[in-house]
């Protein structure tokens, strides 16, 4: 469902950065259910991952959003940690590709 209302909203609005606090926020939601409920499943992870790595994409692009969001990703990243389903590791891999964040 969250990928439909993303994917109207991209017809509707130009605004990358708007789009991609949507989606750092819907993986920050992501990984606070599943923190508080326990485990959900493969699909479940499948799209939280994919939000995840059209963020870093975004970041990966432009270094102030990267400043303006790092304290966010790296929250995400660590909060992560004992999530099944190769999560976490998939978002330590997508985090530590960023260009910016070797030169922290």
């Amino acid at each position: 469902m969250a990928k439909k209302v993303l994917s109207d909203l991209k017809k509707v609005c130009q605004n990358i950065e708007l789009i991609a606090e949507l989606k750092l926020y819907f993986v920050e939601c992501g990984t606070e259910f599943t923190n508080m409920y326990g485990d959900i499943d493969g699909s479940f992870y499948n799209v939280v991952c994919d939000m995840f790595c059209d963020v870093i994409k975004i970041v990966s692009g432009d270094r102030t959003l990267f400043e303006k969001w790092n304290d966010r990703l790296v929250n995400i990243v660590q909060e992560s940690d004992g999530i099944g389903w190769g999560f976490h590791d998939y978002l330590v891999e997508e985090y530590y590709g960023v260009p910016w964040v070797e030169e922290e």
